[in-house]
């Protein structure tokens, strides 16, 4: 359909979208940093509304992908060419990807590369870095002798973000508990790690982010406040633009 302008159908008799609509839909609207050019020759990127888009050996690329836990999708169209490349894998590796460049590959003269080998050893180098770093802050966490810490009750409460939603610290076996209402994965033990600073490890193992709670404003009733940061940067969740005003 969006290769044939908002046209489908066996003999593209059906319209669900005006060529107008398709055309703004896939035409660039933010520029995207591509960094440096390889064997695809990429040279622009590019946002439209909804959809990334590259040049890629001349060719216009049109790419999303999708995440949830246990399953990774990736979707991808070169008009010029007639393409169009759905993977759905249930796994959270970067297989859609791997499997996506292969396809492409073939299609645009690209011989020799083995993508899933380059993708697997790419992800493992991330993964162990980022094993790396969270071993290190969950040392740091565990150098803390937790029984012996009195208990912050005064931080217990709800906490509200206006997009978000609200979020209730509570005690639970002579810890705080964090547990968010609209997210409910997002529940788990806090651990005091530096002043004014909590770590939280989720309860449910398959949310593989732990996070960072940092408290401000403790000494004024009227400006108690909490923001949530990822342990290890450039993984797990996106808090950004988050800011949970104390309520109650």
């Amino acid at each position: 359909m969006l290769m044939n302008g908002g046209r489908y159908g066996t003999q593209l008799e059906k319209r669900l979208l005006s060529e107008q609509t398709v055309n703004e839909l896939l035409s660039p609207q933010t520029l995207i940093s591509t960094g440096k050019a390889d064997e695809y020759q990429t040279h622009f990127g590019a946002y439209g509304l909804g959809w990334f888009m590259n040049d890629e050996r001349g060719y216009k690329l049109i790419f999303h992908t999708g995440q949830d836990v246990g399953m990774v999708s990736q979707m991808c169209m070169i008009p010029e060419l007639g393409l169009g490349v759905v993977v759905l894998t249930n796994s959270e590796s970067m297989a859609a990807g791997a499997i996506t460049d292969q396809i492409i590959d073939s299609y645009i003269g690209i011989k020799g590369k083995d993508r899933s080998l380059a993708t697997f050893n790419r992800w493992r180098a991330s993964q162990l870095k980022i094993a790396k770093v969270r071993d290190s802050v969950w040392r740091g966490v565990m150098t803390i002798k937790q029984s012996k810490l009195p208990i912050a009750t005064q931080l217990t409460g709800i906490y509200h973000d206006r997009w978000f939603g609200d979020v209730t610290i509570s005690v639970r076996n002579h810890e705080l508990y964090f547990r968010s209402r609209r997210s409910p994965q997002l529940r788990g033990r806090m651990l005091p790690f530096k002043k004014d600073s909590y770590f939280v490890r989720w309860e449910n193992p398959e949310v593989d982010a732990d996070t960072f709670i940092h408290f401000s404003g403790h000494q004024s009733a009227k400006s108690k406040t909490i923001t949530l940061e990822p342990a290890v940067p450039g993984g797990g969740l996106n808090f950004e633009g988050l800011l949970f005003s104390k309520v109650q």
